[in-house]
């Protein structure tokens, strides 16, 4: 309905124009403008209304496909920068816990860290500490130039048939998501992975920022999961956490893309490999987030992703038809991702 209104009220305007004084006619258009600007925002407000609307919103807890001592290798990959050593430690203990819990054992969590955390490490625990003096070839800077060390011959922990999965500091995981993660490994469908996150399980610290972040969770449940279930490409945009990657996949794509690649690294990650043809699937279950804490720390966040896109949309290191995702949400003020 929205469309055939602005479509009548655009055919009216030009009528009305041939008929105007030239100051009449500038600001008809303006207004004609202004009205087919809007439908900018329809390729990805049908996206996210049709997952939310046609996939179930309401499915049954994940279960086991296959035997636990059938599951790859998988390594929780945390990426900081040393600056919340108590949280990370924390975190690291809840989301070991969650693993034992189920029965895990052929896994480890490696915190990768500008500064040493002094993590208490064991078989299932490791921190690897980029070096102050490390650069890339390509200059990468920031969490892609610690996920590209991760990934140098000499440190690099995996093997053909391992799997990562991406962690922020403050990500935790269920055993829901750990069932997920598995069964999508196990299948080995698809190469890159996203599941669902959700916020403030616990208690809310700041009631706006905590509504800020509910629009991301519809994003979740209805352009992710479409783009993920669906089309198995990420079409709009791509999460840094709750990423589950085929570690030799991952090692091919790389995130050694330069200074543009720095700021939304995990938006860029993605493009590039959609245009080499890897194919993204959706992982059950969810993980579990907190949302900044004030309202400076959210606008902050959110200009920082918005600059990451933009970056990656005016790229020409990515073909433009593996871009026009990111170009679309650029465009978009309201874009809270």
């Amino acid at each position: 309905m929205g469309c055939i209104f602005i479509v009548y009220k655009v055919e009216n305007a030009v009528t009305l124009a041939r008929k105007n004084t030239p100051i009449e006619y500038s600001t008809t258009w303006m207004i004609v403008t202004l009205c087919l600007i809007v439908m900018i925002k329809l390729p990805f407000y049908m996206v996210n209304f049709l997952g939310v609307v046609f996939l179930n919103n309401f499915e049954k807890r994940p279960k086991l496909r296959q035997s636990l001592h059938e599951c790859p290798f998988l390594c929780f990959r945390v990426v900081t920068r040393g600056l919340y050593p108590d949280l990370v430690q924390k975190n690291v203990q809840l989301n070991l816990q969650t693993c034992k819990n189920l029965g895990m054992k052929n896994f480890v969590i490696q915190v990768v860290s500008d500064a040493s955390i002094h993590l208490s490490t064991d078989e299932n625990s490791k921190e690897l500490v980029v070096p102050a003096n490390y650069k890339t070839k390509n200059g990468t800077l920031f969490k892609a130039r610690a996920l590209h060390y991760a990934l140098e011959p000499e440190v690099d922990i995996l093997k053909p048939g391992d799997w990562i999965v991406h962690l922020d500091e403050e990500t935790l995981l269920t055993e829901d998501s750990l069932i997920g993660i598995i069964n999508f490994a196990v299948s080995k469908t698809h190469s890159f992975g996203q599941g669902i996150i959700t916020y403030n399980n616990g208690e809310i610290v700041n009631w706006i920022t905590t509504l800020a972040d509910s629009i991301r969770v519809g994003m979740d449940y209805g352009c992710i999961r479409l783009c993920m279930k669906v089309f198995h490409k990420p079409l709009f945009f791509f999460k840094g956490s709750f990423i589950v990657a085929d570690a030799e996949a991952e090692k091919s794509v790389r995130y050694d893309h330069g200074p543009e690649a720095s700021i939304a690294e995990d938006c860029f990650f993605a493009c590039v490999a959609y245009s080499q043809g890897f194919s993204f699937g959706f992982v059950e279950g969810t993980m579990l987030e907190q949302s900044t804490f004030t309202i400076a720390d959210l606008v902050q966040q959110r200009r920082r992703w918005m600059h990451g896109v933009l970056l990656t949309a005016l790229s020409n290191k990515i073909p433009v038809r593996n871009t026009l995702g990111p170009i679309l949400l650029t465009l978009l003020a309201s874009y809270t991702r």
